[in-house]
């Protein structure tokens, strides 16, 4: 009996290789991979008033990016509290100005704030698109 069983199993082996083999000929098994095509699909996103949700909600620094104004707002103002205009040093080719008690020219940065121009009586400080006059002279 056993005998018979493995010839028989044998048989049906022999005939599975064939039958990979016969269909590898015919295409239909292939033993190559087959390759990749690449298509480009462009697609529209029509918002109808809604969040698109291929941009991101956050952006790199983790600040929303509808909510960046009043940020940077709040940002600018933290950076001007550590700021103490001390005085200026006025030259119309070179004025300087005395910040925390450390002389500084037009173009320099400090706490993340550019000096984006010095005047006979006030300082223009930048951070990213906002802008901010500090006056030595006081308002009354």
């Amino acid at each position: 009996m056993k005998k018979i069983y493995r010839q028989n199993r044998s048989f049906i082996y022999i005939i599975v290789i064939g039958a990979i083999l016969f269909l590898g000929k015919l295409g239909f098994v292939s033993s190559q991979e087959d390759e990749l095509v690449e298509e480009k699909v462009s697609f529209t996103y029509e918002s109808n008033d809604r969040r698109d949700p291929f941009i991101p909600s956050l952006d790199v620094s983790g600040i929303r990016p509808t909510m960046k104004p009043v940020v940077k707002k709040e940002e600018l103002n933290k950076r001007l509290a550590k700021i103490d205009v001390n005085g200026i040093l006025w030259d119309k080719a070179m004025p300087l100005v005395m910040i925390n008690n450390k002389i500084h020219k037009q173009g320099d940065t400090i706490f993340d704030l550019d000096i984006t121009e010095i005047k006979e009586n006030s300082v223009i400080f930048s951070y990213e698109e906002l802008t901010h006059e500090i006056s030595l002279i006081q308002k009354q």
